[in-house]
């Protein structure tokens, strides 16, 4: 193999993430479901989805054709969708975005699921160190988004209380799941009645979308290779971080983001 080959394999996928995410042209009319990786965006879309049609069981095959993912699509195909459009992003503060949607979650939890994440899809080795993937989640650089505190603290304090911003917990829908989606709907302008909303938290649950992950994901191309003994679809459950992290990696994580997640109602042990 040629010694360039990889490199610039790797170039052409930095250039294209980056081009298909920041660099994306934004409409006044988008509106954004927007979020840190691995805080609930996907189970938002299948709820949003699910509610805005229920003739159309959301599933991994049609969910990017019902609400695009900004760096699965290229500028030109997102700029053929009609207004208003709705997006998926996980990027840190853009003023250009509007109108917003943004999920949060525990950060211990959230870095819990993007460590297996990791693993499934063969990111990292099984043996890979946990505290030192922690390290890497902390300072913002294991992705392309900063910082879990870096990109929830760039939205919720810029952006918290303004009318077209619409912040969501994922502990909250985890727990009165109607109520939030509700909310979703009343900012997204979704007709929606109890009907509506049972059909679809039951078309969304974990349980759905785990029997879909089963059936679907090797027809995607981004899980095609992925472990098998691994779900995408996790247990969809808060705190689990608390039998499942090392206890000390847990307390760097509540001490790097002290204040943010007492302002967000997560306690610290």
């Amino acid at each position: 193999m040629n010694f360039f080959q990889p490199l610039a394999k790797y170039v052409a996928r930095a250039l294209s993430r980056y081009q298909n995410g920041r660099c994306i042209d934004v409409r006044d009319e988008d509106i954004f479901i927007v979020s840190y990786p691995k805080s609930g965006n996907t189970w938002f879309k299948f709820l949003i989805a699910n509610a805005s049609d229920p003739r159309e069981e959301a599933s991994f095959l049609n969910i990017d054709s019902k609400i695009p993912d900004i760096y699965v699509n290229s500028n030109a195909t997102l700029d053929s969708r009609a207004d208003p459009r709705l997006l998926k992003s996980h990027e840190y503060f853009d003023p250009r975005y509007r109108k917003v949607i943004y999920a949060v979650r525990d950060p211990r939890d959230v870095f819990l699921s993007y460590y297996n994440h990791l693993l499934k899809f063969n990111r990292i080795p099984p043996e890979y160190p946990v505290e030192k993937l922690a390290e890497r989640f902390i300072s913002g650089t294991l992705d392309d988004f900063g910082s879990w505190g870096q990109n929830v603290a760039s939205w919720y304090y810029v952006r918290g209380g303004d009318d077209n911003f619409l912040l969501l917990r994922y502990e909250d829908a985890l727990t009165n799941t109607a109520n939030e989606l509700a909310r979703i709907c009343r900012f997204l302008d979704i007709p929606f009645d109890e009907e509506t909303l049972a059909h679809a938290i039951t078309k969304s649950s974990a349980a759905q979308m785990r029997r879909m992950e089963y059936l679907q994901l090797d027809k995607l191309h981004y899980a095609k290779g992925s472990r098998k003994d691994l779900q995408f679809v996790n247990r969809a459950k808060a705190g689990d971080w608390r039998s499942d992290l090392p206890l000390d990696v847990g307390r760097t994580i509540a001490d790097k983001w002290g204040s943010l997640l007492e302002d967000l109602g997560y306690g610290l042990e």
